[in-house]
């Protein structure tokens, strides 16, 4: 299940677009739930939790809480969730670097380019869901693809029973065995022995 966000004060904005993103994600053959809103301080935390993708407007009617606050609001809870910023005013597209934006689309422009920022972004969701099995102390773990830096593969292409990554402490390369992998939306753990690399 996709969870999408949006947050206009235009509420008739609002609507077109929401109709435009179901239309989209319907088309993509994807399972949805979108929430629509016109003021920010009416959304709670576990929306933010929840949100995969979120497109917010700028320059909201309430300063104090405008799209820059609610986006700092997100990623204090999802570090992950894709960001597009809609607007009015390009003057206000450095902001979105301060939070990560993923894009920013003047609202002139929702007819024009975008969808293809929408399947960009849903390219980048689906990417973050992949996940790769390994067989670790006997048990199966999905490990998302997106933390894998490199993949070594001992023995034959059967079962995974050996997984490892190579990382770079300072100047000494270490091997690492991984022993116990645990991920949640905010914090990884890999609990690992490591030892530096044997001149091959």
């Amino acid at each position: 299940m996709l969870h999408v966000l949006l947050c206009d004060d235009d509420k008739l904005f609002l609507n077109r677009v929401k109709s435009r993103v179901e239309a989209f994600l319907s088309s993509q053959g994807e399972e949805f739930e979108i929430l629509a809103h016109t003021n920010p301080a009416h959304i709670t935390d576990q929306e933010l939790e929840l949100c995969d993708l979120a497109l917010l407007d700028v320059d909201l009617a309430t300063p104090e809480d405008d799209g820059t606050a609610l986006a700092r609001r997100l990623r204090g809870f999802r570090q992950d969730a894709v960001l597009i910023f809609v607007t009015n005013y390009v003057e206000f597209a450095p902001a979105g670097y301060e939070v990560s934006a993923f894009r920013y689309v003047l609202k002139r422009d929702l007819e024009g380019i975008f969808n293809t920022y929408l399947s960009q972004a849903l390219d980048r969701i689906r990417l973050a869901r992949e996940v790769y099995p390994i067989w670790v102390d006997g048990k199966q773990v999905e490990l998302p693809i997106k933390y894998l830096e490199r993949l070594e593969i001992m023995g034959p292409p059967a079962p995974i029973n050996i997984f490892r990554l190579e990382k770079c402490f300072g100047e000494k390369p270490a091997r690492l065995s991984l022993h116990f992998v645990a991920f949640s939306q905010l914090c990884r753990k890999i609990s690992t022995c490591a030892k530096p690399l044997e001149s091959q």
